[in-house]
């Protein structure tokens, strides 16, 4: 058994508002303006921390308007350091073709249905509750 426990809010930098919650080990994040580099990119880098201690990431891109190579780069370093526990949803249409350019849809694991990208991350937070049997 474990506690459940939620926290949200909401973080601005320069261009960039990310609204997230945290749940279960599941931080859910909406990244709303521009992911570029300077101080968005450095916020992002701290929800990452985050997540790398608490469990797994969904990542909500349908507000993100605008990313730089820099922006690009935290997105390819978070699903690196997560990889199963990150999903990214609602990605843009007006981003695709230069994340397609730049071969980032080859690493980010990019989800059409939200609820299932849930469902997904909620059975790997459950795997890595379970207790390792020898």
């Amino acid at each position: 058994m474990h506690n459940s426990f939620c926290f949200e809010g909401e973080t601005h930098a320069r261009g960039l508002i990310i609204r997230w919650k945290l749940e279960d080990n599941l931080v859910t994040a909406a990244l709303a303006g521009e992911l570029r580099m300077g101080q968005s990119t450095e916020v992002f880098e701290g929800l990452l921390n985050l997540v790398e201690r608490e469990g797994c990431l969904l990542l909500d891109l349908k507000e993100l308007r605008d990313v730089d190579s820099r922006g690009l780069g935290c997105l390819v370093l978070a699903a690196e350091r997560l990889g199963r526990r990150m999903r990214v949803v609602q990605l843009r249409q007006r981003l695709q073709p230069l994340m397609a350019l730049c071969k980032v849809l080859t690493v980010l694991p990019i989800a059409s249905d939200p609820a299932e990208a849930v469902a997904d991350l909620r059975r790997e937070i459950e795997a890595r509750r379970l207790p390792l049997t020898a």
